[in-house]
C-alpha cells in the first residue's frame, strides 16, 4: 500500500496530528492508540475503500453487538522485546499485560470468526487471521495476580514452600512475641511488636538496658536509643525462614521463565495476534470517533470529483462542542474539469479554516477515519501539499515573503500528480501588483491534469482571473453587510469583498481615518467592490429565482398528478356504472 506523500510542514499546516490525537482517544488498547498516532494517509485506492468499507462494518456492529475491543487493556508492547532475548524472563507484571491483550485478541477472533459473513465480510476475514493464544495465556493468567504476584496455583512447588514458609514464619513469631510479654522483658523491651531487619525477625530493645538480651544485634534507631536483637533461640528459625525465601525465589523465577519461554516459541503468532488486536481497536475507534464527531465515511475515488457537503474542522468543531458552540459547516464543489479554487473574502472571515477544512478532510478520507460532514466525495491524491500560515524567521534570515515563495518554488519542483496544492493568502508579502500577477502565474502553472489547486486571496486580480478563465472557480466568505460580520460560509461561484475598511471601522477606527480611507481608495476602487457585491445581488436573485421556478415546477407536477389521479378515478367509476 502507497502512502500519500505529505511533508512534516504539511502535516503540521493542516492539523492532521491534531486529528489523529481526537480519533486515538477512542482507542481502547495502547497499541491501538499507537497505531492510529502513527497513521499515514494512504494513495493505494482499493486499500482506501478497504479500510472505509472496515470503519463503516465496525459502526454496524456496534449496534448489534457492542465493541469489537473491551476498554482499558494494558500495554503488552513492554514483554515483546525481552521475548525477542533467547533466555530471558519477563518480569510478572509485564508478563501478565501480555497474556491479558492474548487473551483479549483469541477473544476477539472467535467473535469475528463467528459474524455473519454476509453482513461483515471484512470483519470476518479478519478474525481468521487472528491466532488463539488462549491456552498460552490462560497459563499465565492462572500464575500471576493483577499486581504482579505469582500465585500458588503456579506450581506445586510454590504451594507446598509458602505452606512450609507460612508454618516456621507462625512458630517464629510465636516465639518471639513471648520473649517481649515475658517475666524478665521489663526494662528490656522497648516496644512490644516483633518487626524485621535485614530480611530477619527481630525484637526492639532498650540500648540502655542494665541487661540486654542475648542475640545478634541487626540495626539500631536513629536516635541509638532503640536496638534490634535477633535472640539466638529464633536463629535457626530465622535460617530457615531465609532458606525458604530463597527457594521461592528460585521457584517463582522457574515458573516466569517456563512462561515467557512458552510464549517465546510463539512469538510470531504473539506479535501477529498483537498487531490485529490494534489493527481491530484502530478501527474501532475510527466508527466511534464518527458517531461523536457526527462524521460520514467518505466517497473516495481517483479522478472523481471534490465535493463536501456541510463539513466542519474537526479540531475546531470539537473545541467549540465543548464549549457549548457550534462551528459553521461550509459546503466546497469542484468537478474534476475544475483546476483550481480562489477562495476571497474579509480578513478574519474563516479563509484560513475552510482551507485547512478541505486538506483536512482530504487527509482523513485517504486514512479510513469519517469526515465531519453531511456528505464527502474526494478524489484520491497521491500528494498532499498546504503552505499556511508565516513562516518568517529571524534566525533564517527570511521574511514572511521570502518563506512562502520557497514553499512555492518547492511545491513547484516537486509536484507529482495526482495532487493537491494549498496556499493560504497567495502573493502576500510584497507590492500587491506583482504579488498578484506571481500568485496568478503560479496558479497558472498548476493548471495541470492531476493536479487541484486551492487559494486564499485578497487580490481583485485574482479574484477576477477566477470568474473568467476555464478550469478556476471562485468562492467567497459570506460578508453580512448590514451587521458588518462575516457569517463564515462558503459561497461557491462568487467572489468576496475584503470589507477591510469596513472590519476597521467596527473594530473602532477613528471616522476620520475611516473616512479618509475611502477617499484615498479612489472610485475605481469602489466601482470594482460595488461590481462584485452587485454580483453577488444577482446571483442572490438568480439563485431565489431558481428556487422559485423550481417551487412552481413542483407545484404544477402535483396538480398533474393530483388531475391524473381525479380523471383515472371518474374513468373506473364510469366503468363500473
Amino acid at each position: 500500500m502507497s502512502d500519500v506523500d505529505l511533508d512534516p510542514d504539511s502535516r503540521r499546516a493542516l492539523d492532521f496530528d491534531a486529528l489523529l490525537g481526537l480519533v486515538a482517544a477512542h482507542a481502547a488498547t495502547p497499541p491501538g492508540r499507537r497505531s492510529v498516532l502513527e497513521t499515514v494517509p494512504s494513495a493505494d485506492a482499493r486499500g482506501v475503500r478497504d479500510t472505509i468499507e472496515t470503519v463503516r462494518e465496525a459502526d454496524g456492529l456496534l449496534d448489534v453487538e457492542g465493541r469489537l475491543v473491551p476498554a482499558a487493556l494494558p500495554d503488552p508492547e513492554p514483554a515483546l522485546a525481552p521475548l525477542a532475548i533467547e533466555g530471558a524472563r519477563v518480569e510478572a507484571a509485564v508478563l501478565r499485560d501480555l497474556a491479558v491483550a492474548l487473551a483479549a485478541a483469541s477473544d476477539l477472533g472467535r467473535r469475528l470468526r463467528a459474524l455473519d459473513a454476509e453482513a461483515f465480510p471484512r470483519l470476518s476475514r479478519r478474525g481468521i487471521g487472528l491466532p488463539d493464544l488462549a491456552r498460552e495465556a490462560g497459563t499465565v493468567l492462572r500464575a500471576i495476580e493483577p499486581d504482579g504476584t505469582v500465585t500458588d496455583a503456579a506450581s506445586p512447588e510454590l504451594a507446598r514452600i509458602r505452606r512450609r514458609s507460612a508454618t516456621v514464619g507462625g512458630r517464629l513469631r510465636r516465639s518471639l512475641e513471648a520473649m517481649l510479654h515475658g517475666p524478665g522483658s521489663a526494662g528490656v523491651v522497648q516496644d512490644a511488636f516483633v518487626t524485621q531487619r535485614n530480611g530477619r525477625f527481630v525484637i526492639p530493645i532498650r540500648a540502655d538496658a542494665p541487661r540486654g538480651a542475648r542475640g545478634i544485634v541487626h540495626a539500631s534507631s536513629s536516635s541509638g536509643a532503640t536496638l534490634f536483637v535477633e535472640p539466638f533461640e529464633s536463629v535457626e528459625l530465622n535460617n530457615e525462614l531465609v532458606r525458604l525465601a530463597e527457594r521461592e525465589a528460585e521457584e517463582v523465577d522457574r515458573i516466569l521463565r517456563d512462561r515467557s519461554e512458552r510464549l517465546r516459541r510463539r512469538l510470531p503468532e504473539v506479535r501477529t495476534a498483537i498487531a490485529g488486536l490494534a489493527s481491530a481497536d484502530g478501527v474501532q475507534a475510527r466508527a466511534l470517533y464518527g458517531r461523536s464527531a457526527d462524521a460520514v465515511p467518505a466517497d473516495v475515488a481517483p479522478g472523481g470529483t471534490l465535493e463536501l457537503r456541510a463539513v466542519r474542522h474537526p479540531v475546531l468543531d470539537h473545541r467549540l462542542r465543548l464549549e457549548g458552540a457550534a462551528s459553521v459547516p461550509v459546503d466546497v464543489a469542484l468537478d474534476p474539469f475544475d483546476r483550481v479554487l480562489v477562495i476571497s473574502g474579509p480578513n478574519a472571515g474563516g479563509k484560513t479554516v475552510a482551507l485547512k477544512t478541505l486538506g483536512l478532510a482530504v487527509l482523513a478520507a485517504q486514512s479510513g477515519i469519517p469526515v465531519p460532514a453531511a456528505s464527502a466525495r474526494v478524489p484520491l491524491y497521491r500528494q498532499v501539499r498546504a503552505d499556511i500560515g508565516d513562516h518568517q524567521s529571524i534566525a533564517a534570515d527570511l521574511s514572511t515573503f521570502s518563506a512562502h515563495v520557497r514553499s512555492v518554488s518547492r511545491f513547484l519542483g516537486e509536484i507529482d500528480p495526482p495532487s493537491l496544492v494549498m496556499f493560504d493568502e497567495i502573493g502576500t508579502g510584497t507590492d500587491p501588483a506583482e504579488g498578484a500577477a506571481l500568485a496568478q502565474a503560479v496558479l497558472e502553472g498548476l493548471m495541470r491534469p492531476g493536479v487541484t489547486a486551492a487559494a486564499t486571496t485578497h487580490h481583485g486580480v485574482l479574484k477576477s482571473w477566477a470568474f473568467s478563465s476555464p478550469g478556476a472557480v471562485s468562492a467567497a466568505m459570506e460578508f453580512d453587510e448590514v451587521t458588518l460580520r462575516p457569517t463564515f460560509r462558503v459561497r461557491m461561484g462568487e467572489a468576496g469583498v475584503s470589507a477591510g475598511i469596513e472590519i476597521a471601522a467596527r473594530l473602532g477606527l477613528s471616522d476620520g481615518v475611516v473616512s479618509r480611507s475611502r477617499a484615498l481608495l479612489g472610485d475605481s476602487a469602489g466601482r470594482a467592490e460595488r461590481y462584485l457585491a452587485r454580483l453577488r445581488s444577482l446571483a442572490d436573485e438568480a439563485a431565489a429565482a431558481r428556487d422559485a421556478a423550481e417551487e412552481a415546477r413542483a407545484g404544477i407536477e402535483r396538480e398533474r398528478r393530483e388531475q391524473e389521479e381525479r380523471t383515472a378515478a371518474e374513468i373506473e367509476r364510469a366503468r363500473r356504472e
